[in-house]
């Protein structure tokens, strides 16, 4: 009978065992002084750092993007008015190009 945690790997040493915390799991041990693998929680360690170094960068860069995206859209897509005829053709004519057949 061994005593590790439910969230250790429990493996045979000669005639003794050792417990060891499984991945994403941290050794509490130290904390409480108890033996290696007998306390064992959930370390948030990983996720933190995927969701930080990853996830975070990667969705503020996509909202910048569509942000500049819609920005460019828009401003191509408003035509200010003008008493000038020719500078209101000459927008209209650069954005839709005239094809003659």
């Amino acid at each position: 009978m061994h005593d590790c945690s439910p969230s250790a790997t429990c493996s045979s040493v000669g005639q003794s065992y050792e417990c060891r915390c499984n991945r994403l799991y941290t050794d509490g041990g130290d904390l409480l002084k108890r033996l290696p693998g007998r306390v064992c929680y959930y370390s948030f360690r990983s996720g933190f750092f995927v969701g930080c170094l990853i996830i975070l960068p990667a969705t503020i860069a996509a909202l910048a993007l569509l942000f500049y995206y819609r920005r460019y859209k828009a401003s191509r897509v408003w035509i200010t008015p003008s008493n000038d005829a020719s500078v209101s053709m000459q927008l209209v004519s650069e954005q839709h190009p005239i094809y003659s057949s």
